[in-house]
C-alpha cells in the first residue's frame, strides 16, 4: 500500500535552504517514506510537540545531520512531513 505524501509550506522552505547536494537525498528518503513509514531507524518522538499539527504522534527520520519530522494518518493513508532541520535546531521551541 502506498502512503501518501504532503510536504507541509515551511518544510518545503526549509528544505530550499538546505544544501542542494543533501536537499535531494533528503527528498528521496521522504518519498521512500511512501513504501514503508516506518523504515529502519526511525523513531517514535514521546515528548515533541509542534504547532504546525494536531498530530499528537511525531516520528523522527535521519539523514545525515538533519532530521525529517513527519506524522503518519493511517485512516487517511497520509504522511505529512512537518519539519526538515539540522539537528541542533530541530528540538527547539
Amino acid at each position: 500500500m502506498r502512503y501518501k505524501i504532503i510536504i507541509l509550506q515551511r518544510a518545503e522552505k526549509e528544505i530550499k535552504k538546505i544544501p542542494k547536494d543533501i536537499g535531494k537525498k533528503i527528498i528521496r528518503r521522504i518519498y521512500e517514506l511512501g513504501e514503508d513509514p516506518r523504515p529502519l531507524g526511525c523513531k517514535k518522538l514521546t515528548d515533541y510537540q509542534s504547532s504546525r499539527t494536531s498530530e499528537k504522534v511525531c516520528y523522527r527520520l535521519r539523514q545525515g545531520h538533519y532530521r525529517i519530522i513527519y506524522t503518519i494518518e493511517e485512516g487517511l493513508i497520509t504522511i505529512t512531513v512537518v519539519q526538515v532541520s539540522h539537528r541542533k535546531e530541530v528540538y527547539k521551541k
